[in-house]
C-alpha cells in the first residue's frame, strides 16, 4: 500500500497508516510530529 504520496509534497494517508512510525524515524528533515491521543497522554504522561 502506498501510504505516503509525494506529489506535490509528502502527504500521509492516515486511513492506510499502520502507525509503525518508520516515516518519523527515517525523515531526513525531522519534519514529522507525532501527536498523542488523550489516552496515550494519560498513560504515558
Amino acid at each position: 500500500a502506498h501510504v505516503i504520496s509525494l506529489d506535490p509534497y509528502p502527504v500521509i494517508d492516515r486511513k492506510s497508516c499502520i502507525r509503525c512510525y518508520c516515516c518519523n524515524e527515517l525523515c531526513p528533515e525531522g519534519a514529522m510530529e507525532i501527536r498523542k491521543t488523550r489516552l496515550a497522554k494519560a498513560l504515558m504522561g
